[in-house]
């Protein structure tokens, strides 16, 4: 299952010197499904990367999003769509979600692939300078 990481600066440079991350992670869940039934599975893991979002603006952090897949067994239980995966390794990170250093809050995250992690990390320095 695909699960939305709001993983943060700090996460990623924990992924990054240890191979694993954990943060609180959001899915799809039934009751997105069936709150929405003509979305398909793109637009629904979209909501569920918002939510991830969400809670790093709520929290102050920046924003960095790591899609991940994980084993279904982390299935949420009722209408929460967040779980804790526990220790994430490296090797199922698939994507990094990055907010652009100035834009609003209701801009498209820019996006990296899971082999950019060192451009991910350089991207964040280059925010941090300015």
């Amino acid at each position: 299952m695909r699960v939305y990481l709001a993983a943060g600066p700090d996460g990623v440079r924990a992924l990054r010197e240890t191979g694993t991350l954990e943060a609180p992670g959001y899915v799809v869940t039934a009751a997105m499904r069936a709150a929405d039934p003509k979305a398909d599975v793109d637009d629904l893991e979209y909501e569920a990367a918002l939510l991830a979002e969400e809670a790093l603006r709520e929290a102050g952090e920046p924003v960095l999003v790591v899609a991940a897949d994980v084993p279904d067994a982390f299935e949420p239980q009722g209408d929460s769509s967040r779980i804790e995966p526990g220790p994430v390794p490296a090797s199922a990170v698939v994507s990094f979600h990055v907010a652009e250093h100035g834009a609003p809050a209701d801009e498209e995250l820019l996006w990296y692939d899971a082999t950019e992690i060192d451009d991910v990390l350089r991207y964040l320095d280059e925010g941090a300078e300015q």
